[in-house]
């Protein structure tokens, strides 16, 4: 799962007044002999006027006093001025717009007052005084791309991970969301998409409609974030959002469009460790990204899921995934199983090894067409199982790897690697891996 996921309530006029923002677009250093450095672009669902742009240097999705801020002007276009006492923390701060009373888009018409949202884009990691950086769009597609790094860039704020890091993670969320929207251009997907005299026709006719497809989306964010900060409990950070994907699914061979909508509860611990609860529903979606529903207009969801994950702070991680499967889409959900992982991230947090056992059940379970391993979900307590030794509901044990490497051509290239395998069927026999090349290949 992927992976601002933060949407917060944000306040915006007395702090504007204390931060200088102005209706221009920009803002200037009281002192003209104060060096800075201007960021600069535009924020674009349509062209937005009216849009709150700000350097969100502690990263809580709210403007705070003394954060560098601009208004977008009737081109969309903001300006904001980073004083050189702020570049140390300005590097890594993601560029948020709040779009809310004020704010229309010029192409539309639409006022966001009763349907405010926030959009991200990645910081600009290497900005210094005395080199203009490129122009930063600010929209749904960057959002998507700082949503997808937000871990990585929370742990770089935190020094627990470096520039290096960072934008290795940023390049491979680029090409993953370029392949996912159906654009080579990482330029054009992450730039000024309607920028019609750069960028061909049909693609400024396809990228203009799915971005006003993914702010209604993210608008629904916002209001569940907002909801889910009434609710959340001392001592925890609550994150809501949304995501698309596609991928062929394992056992049905089916091409498959989804929107997931999620859910993180984030407990920071004094020992350095963290919990984090993740829970969701992906819902079934047509290749345009609209919603199937049943008769009687209700969506349809593909899996309900619950994932609870514990970092020891030195490397060590472990994992409890709980889920809810409808592989044919008629409404009945009736795959069902949990996975527990224990393993270690490389300090590079590029690299993850791990252990991972199962108990679950058949996608025959869904539809007997569906391929049928023999296995049952018994509903036990996993983690408590797998730390008795206990293997006699257990139906799959795997050891696997995940990593990003770069390729010769410089592209960032995720490598899966299942390295070991054992099936237990009928909670008796036992298979090794050599002889489940095929099952391997179906999972």
């Amino acid at each position: 799962m992927n992976f601002t996921r933060t949407l917060l309530a944000i306040t915006i006029s007395s702090v504007l007044f204390a931060c200088g923002g102005s209706d221009d677009g920009g803002s200037t250093p009281a002192d003209p002999s104060v060096q800075s450095v201007s960021v600069t672009g535009k924020v674009i669902d349509g062209y937005i006027q009216g849009a709150i742009v700000y350097l969100d240097l502690n990263m809580n999705s709210q403007l705070d006093e003394g954060e560098p801020t601009a208004t977008s002007d009737d081109t969309g276009s903001y300006s904001i001025e980073v004083l050189e006492s702020l570049l140390a923390q300005a590097k890594l701060a993601p560029i948020r717009a709040y779009l809310g009373e004020g704010a229309v888009d010029l192409d539309t018409g639409e006022e966001f007052k009763d349907s405010p949202v926030i959009l991200s884009s990645p910081p600009i990691m290497d900005l210094a005084v005395g080199i203009s950086p490129p122009p930063m769009a600010v929209t749904p597609f960057t959002t998507d791309l700082t949503n997808r790094i937000e871990e990585t860039l929370e742990e770089a704020q935190a020094g627990k991970a470096d520039v290096t890091q960072l934008s290795v993670v940023v390049d491979a969320a680029k090409q993953e969301l370029a392949s996912e929207y159906g654009i080579e251009d990482t330029d054009v997907l992450m730039g000024d998409f309607l920028d019609d005299a750069n960028v061909p026709t049909e693609v400024v006719t396809k990228l203009k409609d799915v971005a006003v497809k993914r702010v209604d989306e993210m608008q629904n964010d916002y209001q569940r974030q907002k909801e889910a900060d009434e609710e959340a409990k001392d001592g925890e950070t609550v994150k809501t959002g949304s995501s698309r994907e596609s991928f062929v699914e394992w056992h049905t061979g089916e091409l498959l469009h989804l929107l997931t909508e999620w859910k993180e509860v984030i407990t920071e611990n004094e020992d350095g460790s963290k919990t984090i609860v993740e829970s969701g529903t992906r819902y079934f979606c047509d290749s345009n990204y609209v919603v199937k529903v049943d008769g009687s207009n209700n969506p349809i969801a593909y899996e309900v899921y619950e994932v609870t994950k514990y970092y020891d702070g030195d490397g060590g991680f472990n994992s409890l995934a709980k889920f809810n499967i409808d592989k044919n889409g008629d409404g009945d959900a009736r795959f069902y199983g949990q996975s527990y992982r224990i393993g270690s991230v490389s300090e590079d947090k590029l690299t993850k090894r791990f252990v991972e056992y199962f108990d679950e059940g058949n996608p025959s379970d869904d539809e007997s067409s569906y391929p049928s391993f023999g296995r049952t979900y018994d509903g036990i307590d996993l983690v408590a199982a797998v730390k008795n030794g206990d293997m006699s509901a257990v139906d799959m044990v795997q050891k696997k790897e995940t990593s990003q490497q770069f390729s010769d051509n410089g592209d960032i290239v995720e490598l899966y690697q299942l390295w070991n395998m054992t099936v237990l069927l009928s909670n008796q026999s036992k298979r090794p891996y050599q002889t489940m090349q095929k099952d391997a290949q179906q999972l």
